[in-house]
């Protein structure tokens, strides 16, 4: 932000920074009340599976899935998207009345929430992971999410805060940004380190979708929706904060070759930065309501009920009737439907949004 602002990349207009102001308010108020809804749905509206949840206590596990986190990460897209609102409308109000304790206590909580959200998006895609496994999460793991997800903002706003007027920088456009040494340990390192998480991680999970439910094609249908679903977790978080990553990449190549992120870039960036909360309620809530509509109702009608018990009953036949090596290959089928039966198979990754 600080980039488009200084004296060799040009100043802004006084245009441009009420654009800059104005056009984030829609996407930050859209976000906090998407947040807010995304809480009340996973929290009072999902089902539950009290079976196998009072199994796993019985047990001495924890059955940590990936609605508790899905809660908290909305909790902190809610919390920023406010503050976002607030110092914009601040700002709007009386600029005489945004002093610099004022911007940096803005950025402070904006940085705080912002982050922890990259840790909680994180923590979804290796809660996924291991539930595709087949995995309970135990209780120690539970609190190293939260220890990381809460630690690493607090110490990362600590170190800012200990020296304030020499590591916050008023801009033009009325936003504290922070200097190049902190910018990028303390934001870029943790967001771009999220982004390769995700991805990588959700590379290996859709693998394993398909490995596991190579010995069913009948299935095929249902893995393909449930991938589509979960790439959707993936392309909103890198749709919010890929334009500041390329802003800001753009930026470390002006001293060398004079190249100014275009104006463009910059509002992109002030679009869907606030957008996260938004666009996490239409791929974690909305999206997954029609899922359970169209998808998630008929199945679990085939496999709970019992109307293809005849159809997988002939399939268990025919699998332990055949000697062929090709029906009972390790290569074709994986150690979780090796462990499980089909509809149990079928019943974990139904339930990958516990």
């Amino acid at each position: 932000r600080r980039n488009l602002e200084m004296t060799d990349c040009g100043h802004l207009s006084p245009l441009e920074k009420s654009v800059s102001h104005y056009i984030q308010l829609p996407p930050s108020v859209l976000s906090f009340f998407g947040a807010m809804a995304t809480i009340l749905v996973y929290m009072f509206f999902r089902k539950r599976d009290p079976e196998r949840e009072g199994k796993a206590i019985s047990e001495g596990r924890v059955l940590f899935g990936v609605r508790s986190v899905i809660i908290w990460l909305a909790f902190s897209d809610m919390i920023a998207a406010g503050f976002i609102f607030a110092s914009h409308m601040t700002v709007l109000w009386d600029k005489t009345n945004y002093t610099f304790s004022i911007c940096v206590f803005f950025r402070v909580i904006i940085q705080f929430f912002l982050t922890a959200t990259f840790i909680w998006t994180s923590v979804i895609a290796f809660v996924v992971f291991l539930q595709v496994r087949g995995r309970v999460v135990p209780m120690w793991l539970y609190l190293l999410f939260h220890a990381s997800a809460w630690g690493i903002p607090t110490i990362s706003v600590s170190i800012l805060l200990t020296d304030p007027h020499s590591n916050f920088i008023v801009t033009e456009g009325e936003w504290c940004s922070i200097i190049d040494t902190w910018e990028w340990s303390l934001w870029f390192t943790p967001m771009i380190l999220s982004v390769v998480w995700n991805i990588v991680f959700y590379i290996v999970i859709f693998r394993t979708l398909y490995r596991m439910f190579a010995a069913f094609p009948a299935e095929q249908k249902f893995v393909v929706r449930q991938q589509r679903r979960l790439s959707l977790y993936l392309i909103a978080f890198v749709l919010c904060w890929i334009w500041d990553i390329i802003d800001h990449f753009l930026d470390s190549l002006k001293n060398h070759f004079g190249i100014c992120p275009p104006y463009w870039l910059f509002i992109l960036q002030d679009i869907f930065s606030p957008s996260q909360g938004l666009l996490n309620f239409i791929v974690y809530t909305a999206s997954d309501v029609v899922e359970w509509k169209k998808v998630g109702i008929s199945i679990a009608n085939c496999f709970y009920r019992g109307q293809y018990k005849g159809r997988r009953s002939d399939r268990s036949d025919s699998l332990s009737d055949t000697d062929t090596e090709s029906a009972t290959s390790d290569s074709d089928i994986t150690p979780l439907v090796k462990r499980e039966s089909e509809k149990e198979s079928i019943h974990r990754i139904f339930n990958i949004n516990i």
